[in-house]
């Protein structure tokens, strides 16, 4: 049910003559649903949004209704088939499309009113996860992603989705194990993934969290051209740590300058 909600006391301060705030923010997260669990990374996915206008906002949440939410899966149900997937994480909006990602399986599109379209895989050019946390370049409007849940190599694969919504480049990339990469970086001319020692250890899967931190895996970062190649990656050992988040990310003077969350270990 949706609820709409405008505050009287504040809608007579609008002036109707003067441009008022006026759009949409829509923002996802975790909803226990019936067996789905109430842990961050598995709940059910749930899209809030408020539509702005005329002095007023209205707000309304849906459920995204994948499989793995419908019917009510086991977390562990939903590996290995990239349509199941609880949605769970972040949303988007690129070339025209509303898209509720999450980093284990497909994106999935939502309308404007939050309705579940179905999942979204780029007519097929998509084969691979795509991170919940791609980056929409604000110059050439290209969306920049990556997928790391894979259970065999080369584990890790870029991703880069023209302004238009076609994909132009899968890339394969070489790293030695399957490790969990929540986010990458990405500068004017670069990206730069992060090849942390949260390794894959299926002794850990009685857990539901088949990932342990190793630091004898060591770390480093992975630098790469926009549109390179794997050949063109340039890796930079580092101290081992983990990065859930950066918070940004720029070339200044010839360096390349991450500012990140950084963690001594994780899990």
């Amino acid at each position: 049910m949706a609820l709409q909600y405008r505050d009287r006391a504040e809608e007579k301060l609008v002036d109707r003559e003067k441009p008022a705030l006026r759009g949409a923010y829509v923002r996802n997260g975790f909803n226990p649903a019936g067996r789905v669990p109430w842990h961050w990374f598995f709940g059910a996915g749930m899209v809030h949004g408020f539509e702005i206008a005329d002095g007023g906002v209205s707000y309304r949440n849906r459920y995204v209704h994948t499989p793995y939410v419908d019917n009510d899966l086991d977390m562990m149900e939903g590996i290995g088939d990239l349509t199941l997937s609880p949605a769970n994480t972040h949303i988007i909006e690129h070339a025209g499309r509303l898209l509720a990602l999450e980093e284990a399986h497909f994106p999935w599109e939502m309308d404007r009113d939050l309705n579940t379209v179905g999942c979204f895989d780029y007519d097929g050019r998509l084969a691979t996860p795509m991170t919940a946390h791609p980056k929409i370049c604000p110059d050439t409007g290209e969306l920049l992603a990556f997928s790391y849940f894979s259970f065999q190599p080369p584990y890790l694969h870029y991703v880069r989705i023209s302004a238009d919504g076609r994909v132009q480049q899968v890339e394969p990339i070489d790293i030695p194990n399957m490790v969990m990469m929540h986010d990458f970086n990405v500068t004017r001319n670069h990206v730069v993934f992060m090849d942390l020692p949260v390794c894959l250890d299926l002794s850990q899967l009685s857990t539901g969290f088949p990932f342990r931190f190793n630091r004898d895996a060591g770390a480093r970062l992975g630098v790469m051209p926009r549109n390179g190649t794997n050949a063109d990656v340039k890796w930079i050992d580092i101290d081992p740590c983990y990065v859930f988040h950066p918070v940004n990310a720029h070339e200044e003077d010839g360096n390349i300058v991450l500012h990140v969350s950084r963690m001594d270990s994780a899990f």
